[in-house]
């Protein structure tokens, strides 16, 4: 055994995602390399050492899809670490959330994002999402519901 504390302790990654929500409907992209290549998430991505998981959250929807929100417009939903929830490593992510009364531009897809769309929040919650993002949506959603968004 070490007597090294650090050599025991797990790495891992840290990461925000973004919930939006607009008339019915949720943002989500559909992720242009692997894990999950081809299937729709949240905008996110990893938190860099200068920022704040919610500057993070901002920072990766503008990248992503080009839209550009105030970090007052997010309200947190949730931290999600279960041990498996990316294949490539142990990633802890941030969940923010918005909902939107009127759309403060056009969704233009970018970084590793091949398309960005509005999809029914109904739908969406019957498809398959990547990563745990179905678990994510379910909770957002039910704060939307609670309108607590």
């Amino acid at each position: 055994m070490s007597t090294n504390k650090t050599d025991d302790r797990e790495s891992y990654r840290f990461a925000a995602d973004v919930v939006v929500f607009y008339d019915g409907n949720v943002l989500l992209v559909e992720r242009g390399k692997a894990p999950f290549k081809g299937c729709k998430v949240f905008p996110g991505g990893h938190v860099e050492p200068h920022e704040t998981a919610k500057d993070a959250a901002v920072r990766e929807l503008r990248e992503e899809t080009g839209l550009d929100l105030h970090p007052d417009a997010l309200r947190a939903v949730n931290l999600y670490d279960d041990l498996d929830r990316d294949p490539r490593a142990r990633v802890i992510t941030a969940v923010y959330a918005a909902h939107l009364t009127n759309l403060p531009g056009n969704l233009t897809a970018g970084d590793d994002a091949a398309a960005a769309g509005w999809f029914d929040i109904e739908a969406a919650l019957r498809d398959r999402l990547g990563f745990d993002h179905n678990t994510i949506l379910a909770d957002a959603y039910n704060l939307l519901l609670d309108d607590r968004l």
